[in-house]
């Protein structure tokens, strides 16, 4: 048997250094009860925060507290290179497989599997160190207060290449109370690591890594909760994803701190999910940093109040290689933050650097499907379920953004706005409006078409806004009668506008140095279309307002988004795992990132 004495835990896992290097991690083992006397049974050690407190010492000898709070577990004979024990009635998959195991050799897909079906409510299954070939999905089904554990991320690895099997690689199918940690997977043909309607997950320091450059057959997701309750993702990493490294669909109370994201299409994804909290996470040179997406047509038609807060999204300038008609596949490589039709979402102190495109954009549904006749036709299910393709009430404050805008690209910034404009002329798409050449346009007074006036505007001195809104779904939801029909069986859900519900921005910080500025100017706000008619200044192109490309600088006082009020702050989610609250309404109250 092979394991990792505590006395030899050293070596902590290189991919999550690069975030605990400035987070404070928590302990996880209780500590050493002191030395007995001579001839007496040793002192028992203190209760640990989460395991449970360990037996009396042997005469003379240590006690060792060990973890949780009923005081019953067996001794813990190993530690995971997160300090999580291991105890002594654990099931080791090393015991199920014949002969000797070889690192880097071994097929352990079977042995897994005869641990799995010996695995009762409350086990642990131990994946043994080194790493090890499976060939087929490792599922495990209707589990209660299982722990599905290796010896570290580093440590135990998972490795899918050889596999036949185009699926997940580990799959959770229902459950409650599922703790998955201390491994990592590698190139799984379909997704990484699943957790599908469970209530209870804490994911922990696993990996789920597709080695080399970012590729289209790469797997589509990392690691990957969806239709689920409850939900903890921390100190894990991801790599390599062809859609979201770190993603959370379909979910009820969530938290998402300390993670790495790094080389996805999509870093870390929350998608039609309620009550969410995303911080202290590092995401870089994905194509995208952090998104948070409300689609049409799921199981779980919309999602809201989501705060990302206190993370780093540093130059997520990959290129997206998700299908071109996929909706992750429009998002524009070099974007830190996307917002997709979600309300109720608050983005604060976070940090944001030498993303190409822009560090923030939020954008309505309206700009990935523009054919008005399907939110009458395909999309009002879900609808009338209370999906919006719009989003409103975002409170964007305090966020730090830093050489934005660099070298802007993607389908999306390319999509042409106004149709019947000859190819031989500069073309009006959210690339030229803000970083290119266009036309002019004026309205025709006696029609209020926009009309070429025969003038070119040259952008090709500027840079993207930072923070970009397209303005499109406000615009027809409060200057159109699209969604009339709609009114009446929605309650207020397509209601025009109010004051406060719109987009509030306060207090975000150009940080620009010197050199910085010389190069990029002032950081800006962008608006693509005018959310109302009387800004609609190059008149209307086929029923909806022609694009103004607006830009305002972000420390401006008179800005469009500026709050008439403060916005009341989006209240912490109450996650609850294992009897125990997580996040800001739990373990980290007193952190300085729930203080913020």
């Amino acid at each position: 048997m092979k394991f990792n004495d505590k006395s030899k835990n050293l070596k902590k896992s290189v991919l999550v250094a690069a975030i605990t290097s400035a987070l404070l991690l928590t302990g996880c083992a209780g500590e050493d009860g002191n030395t007995g006397a001579q001839g007496t049974p040793g002192m028992q050690g203190p209760v640990g925060p989460t395991g449970p407190t360990g037996p009396t010492g042997p005469t003379g000898e240590d006690g060792t507290g060990s973890g949780v709070e009923d005081g019953s577990g067996s001794a813990a004979f190993a530690y995971t290179t997160s300090d999580h024990p291991i105890y002594d009635d654990a099931i080791l998959v090393s015991d199920y497989f014949e002969g000797d195991l070889v690192d880097g050799e071994s097929d352990i897909t079977d042995a897994i599997n005869l641990a799995i079906f010996d695995l009762k409510s409350g086990d642990t299954l131990l994946l043994p160190q080194g790493r090890y070939f499976v060939n087929d999905t490792i599922l495990l089904q209707n589990m209660t207060n299982v722990t599905f554990t290796g010896y570290g991320i580093n440590e135990t690895q998972l490795d899918f290449s050889k596999s036949t099997m185009a699926d997940d690689a580990v799959r959770f199918e229902g459950g409650s109370g599922l703790e998955i940690r201390d491994f990592s997977v590698f190139e799984a043909k379909k997704n990484g690591i699943k957790v599908e309607k469970a209530n209870g997950v804490l994911m922990a320091y696993t990996g789920a890594i597709w080695e080399g450059v970012l590729d289209s057959s790469n797997g589509a997701y990392g690691l990957y909760p969806v239709s689920s309750q409850n939900v903890i993702m921390e100190y894990n990493f991801s790599y390599g994803s062809a859609d979201a490294g770190i993603y959370v669909g379909q979910t009820n109370n969530i938290v998402v701190r300390h993670n790495v994201a790094k080389n996805n299409v999509a870093g870390i994804e929350i998608e039609n999910s309620t009550n969410a909290d995303v911080y202290e996470n590092f995401a870089t040179e994905n194509s995208a940093g952090i998104l948070v997406f409300d689609l049409p047509g799921l199981e779980k038609a919309f999602g809201e109040n989501v705060r990302v807060f206190n993370n780093k999204m540093i130059a997520n300038n990959g290129n997206n290689v998700a299908p071109p008609n996929s909706t992750v596949g429009k998002v524009p490589p070099g974007t830190g933050f996307l917002n997709l039709a979600t309300s109720n979402v608050e983005i604060y102190h976070n940090e944001f650097r030498d993303n190409h495109t822009a560090s923030m954009e939020l954008a309505s549904y309206f700009l990935i499907d523009d054919n008005f006749d399907n939110y009458s036709d395909k999309h009002v299910a879900t609808m009338m379920a209370g999906w919006n393709p719009n989003y409103n009430k975002n409170y964007i404050h305090d966020n730090y953004i830093e050489r934005s805008g660099a070298m802007p690209r993607g389908n999306l910034l390319n999509y042409v706005l106004v149709p019947g404009i000859d190819e031989a002329y500069p073309q009006f798409t959210i690339m030229n409006g803000f970083t290119g050449m266009t036309l002019e346009l004026a309205p025709d007074p006696m029609t209020f078409e926009a009309t070429p006036t025969g003038g070119v505007i040259d952008n090709t001195a500027n840079k993207m806004p930072a923070i970009l809104f397209d303005g499109i779904g406000q615009f027809v939801i409060n200057e159109t009668d699209s969604f009339a029909a709609l009114y009446a069986l929605t309650g207020d859900t397509f209601l025009p506008y109010e004051a406060d519900d719109g987009v509030c921005l306060a207090n975000n910080i150009d940080a620009n140095s010197v050199a910085s500025f010389n190069e990029f100017g002032e950081a800006k706000i962008g608006t693509v279309f005018p959310s109302k008619m009387a800004d609609a200044v190059n008149g209307i192109a086929g029923g909806l307002p022609a694009p103004i490309f607006k830009t305002e600088v972000i420390h401006g006082d008179n800005s469009s988004f500026t709050c008439a009020t403060t916005p009341e702050r989006l209240p912490a989610p109450t996650v609850t795992f294992r009897g125990m609250k997580y996040g800001c309404n739990g373990d980290d109250q007193s952190s300085f990132s729930c203080n913020l």
